[in-house]
């Protein structure tokens, strides 16, 4: 596990005339024109900024690969600031549809299974997404996570970590929802996109600090994330399973960061939000994470690893590195 390894006037020319009264109604004519297109113009402006506003908010962070812009049905800033905006669009119901076609479309490939059989099969369990008992966790069906069910509901992009751990189910539990295993497969990859990226979206998904799983991972793979467990299996944060104490092996980038996310979100993002220092939060986490004198240790490497994930957390705040913008990989 463990080595050390972003305004032209259009009003018509004044005639000046002999007439005093005249020329001061003339002028006073100009004048109302004026404010009255200057005011139309501000007015204009404004809104076409405040539409642009609305039109790019998060479009860097999102990964989907469809054109559709999901911070409109999900952002907090829109749900902050425009809530009338946000219900009018969520009555849009064919705005809704093709949005939530394009999150089943790019986690289909993400977790390697046909979208339009699971997409069918999510209408069908949850009311095409109206039941209400759906709307209130954004659960559907039976879906759960290391074995427990989840309230999505509390998260500002609730419904589409419902939709992503739907999928994540499918891809190994497809009975739990009357579905055939092998008929749901479908190898489909989703465009190439960088680490840093993936981290930075799924982080702000899960509301979880891409500082310390980006550590994480620098720690279980390097740097420059060149081990095997990297390239091979896409497996970024040493992830084991228990019973065979051999490396998971996931069929996607997307699919490796995305599940070592989750699992620190699930298992240590709570003695992360503890207050104490970072030293001693990571001391904690790693007495779990690679505990010393484990079994699948033999060469005793484990004892490096809080000092190592320390010493890249450190690096990556110094380097501001979640400050930077993500580079951008949608098209547009």
């Amino acid at each position: 596990m463990k080595l050390i390894r972003e305004n032209p006037f259009l009003g018509k020319k004044i005639i000046l005339k002999k007439s005093k009264n005249l020329l001061k109604i003339s002028l006073f004519t100009g004048t109302l024109l004026l404010s009255s297109f200057l005011f139309k113009g501000i007015t204009l402006q404004s809104t076409l900024k405040e539409d642009k506003k609305l039109e790019n908010v998060d479009r860097k962070r999102t990964l989907i690969e469809p054109t559709f812009d999901f911070s409109k049905l999900t952002s907090k800033k829109i749900l902050n600031r425009d809530k009338e905006s946000l219900t009018a669009l969520l009555e849009d119901s064919v705005t809704r549809e093709e949005e939530i076609k394009a999150l089943f479309s790019y986690y289909g490939k993400v977790f390697q299974i046909n979208w339009e059989i699971a997409y069918e099969k999510a209408k069908i369990i949850t009311g095409n997404f109206q039941n209400p008992e759906y709307k209130e966790t954004y659960t559907i069906g039976n879906t759960t996570v290391y074995g427990e069910k989840k309230d999505w509901s509390i998260y500002p992009r609730g419904q589409e970590i419902g939709i992503l751990t739907f999928m994540r189910d499918l891809r190994t539990e497809a009975f739990k929802f009357d579905l055939n295993q092998e008929k749901i497969k479908q190898i489909d990859l989703p465009e190439e996109k960088s680490i840093y990226d993936l981290v930075s979206y799924f982080s702000e998904l899960f509301l979880v600090d891409p500082y310390i799983v980006y550590s994480i991972m620098s720690s279980e793979c390097g740097a420059d994330f060149s081990s095997n467990a990297a390239m091979v299996y896409h497996n970024y944060a040493g992830l084991m399973d228990k019973n065979t104490q051999h490396l998971y092996s996931y069929p996607t980038k997307d699919f490796g960061i995305l599940e070592a996310i989750l699992n620190f979100k699930i298992k240590y993002n709570e003695i992360w939000l503890q207050e104490d220092s970072i030293s001693n939060k990571i001391e904690k986490i790693g007495e779990v994470y690679a505990p010393i004198g484990a079994k699948n240790d033999p060469s005793g490497i484990n004892q490096y690893w809080a000092k190592n994930v320390l010493s890249f957390y450190t690096l990556y705040q110094m380097e501001e590195t979640f400050q930077k913008e993500p580079q951008e990989f949608i098209k547009k």
